[in-house]
């Protein structure tokens, strides 16, 4: 039977492109499914290859008028990934989910739950319980589901959801490991003068990339301490040449999937990941077999995690990287996440909204 979905891409970011596009791979190969998109990403993200959108379209917002007037046909099905970045936004994501021709809502998001104050859209939400009537929405697994309450979602219709990555974007390539570096990045919990002080002993160039102000003295011994948004076009390529990824997460530092993005984009592509020892973690990365990790509360147990990543022998690092990419392909692929999404939404009633992870 066919289904018409419009996909509210308000949230201008590099992942939720990413889920974009595994979206309308997904939907691609789905007969009888429509895509309608409608998105407000100022920024190009050329690098990032596009999916056809088949019979749907793809509309850029220009204003809440030109955007009811597109969107005024009738959808089977409403999929809002985040709340808008953009205030701009707010008027017409809230009239998505209270005026819009929709038989269902659903919210899927990508990123944590916006705190309060810092999310325009997000705070008329809360104020209007706007969220009561989706039929289901997806959090992140390590999302704080307290703030999810208060946007008026039903208990029964709130499940979780894994972080996932783009497992076809980011895949190995020619030459991995070539540039024989250390890479790491990130910005809140990141001890990287412990990391620089430890690779610098054992004569490991380091690479950093991170939005935070450079810390003092940092680049002494040749480490590059390089911005983060501003290079998103280079950050594959350097993820594929780098020997290994480590991220240098402070013990005291609450969030226990702190790193994981990184984590998971060099896990992808094939790299050998040097973590922080989390619960989180340690459902994905398996010490010694396809990663690494070390007791965040001690600058030793980062040093000494660093050797034994360079320690091991080409064979067994070529299999451990193997295994790693096929974590990520198995637990924390976008595709799967997309194609699931997509069922519960055809299905409308299914036994299991979380699509199986």
């Amino acid at each position: 039977m066919p289904m018409k979905v419009l996909l509210a891409n308000l949230c201008d970011s590099p992942e939720n492109l990413h889920l974009e596009r595994a979206l309308v791979s997904a939907a691609g190969r789905r007969r009888g499914l429509s895509l309608d998109i409608v998105h407000d990403f100022d920024f190009d993200y050329s690098f990032i290859p596009r999916e056809k959108t088949g019979p749907g379209f793809r509309l850029k917002y220009g204003g809440d008028a030109d955007a009811r007037r597109a969107l005024s046909g009738a959808y089977d099905a409403l999929l809002a990934l985040d709340f808008p970045k953009n205030r701009r936004c707010a008027p017409v994501f809230a009239w998505l989910f209270s005026g819009l021709k929709a038989r269902r809502r659903y919210f899927l998001a990508n990123h944590l739950a916006p705190l309060k104050g810092h999310n325009f859209t997000a705070d008329i939400f809360r104020r209007a319980k706007l969220l009561r009537g989706a039929r289901l929405a997806w959090a992140l697994e390590y999302d704080d589901p307290g703030p999810w309450t208060g946007f008026g979602l039903e208990p029964a219709r709130f499940f979780r959801r894994p972080y996932c990555i783009d497992t076809g974007y980011y895949s190995p390539g020619r030459g991995d490991g070539a540039g024989g570096y250390i890479l790491s990045a990130g910005s809140a919990g990141r001890d990287f003068p412990a990391l620089a002080r430890a690779a610098s002993k054992m004569g490991a160039r380091l690479r950093v990339r991170s939005d935070s102000p450079c810390p003092e003295g940092f680049g002494l011994n040749g480490e590059a301490w390089i911005p983060f948004s501003p290079n998103l076009h280079t950050l594959l390529e350097e993820i594929r040449r780098a020997r290994l990824v480590a991220l240098p997460v402070g013990g005291d530092f609450l969030n226990e999937a702190a790193g994981n993005s990184i984590a998971f984009m060099a896990m992808a592509c094939g790299r050998p990941v040097l973590a922080r020892d989390t619960a989180y973690m340690r459902g994905y990365i398996k010490d010694g077999e396809n990663g690494f990790l070390y007791d965040g509360r001690s600058r030793a147990a980062l040093a000494a995690g660093l050797k034994r990543a360079f320690s091991l022998r080409p064979a067994a690092t070529a299999a451990l990287c193997r295994r790693a990419r096929a974590t990520m392909l198995e637990r924390a692929s976008m595709s799967s996440l997309a194609a699931s999404v997509l069922e519960a939404i055809r299905l409308d009633a299914p036994a299991s909204p979380s699509g199986g992870f």
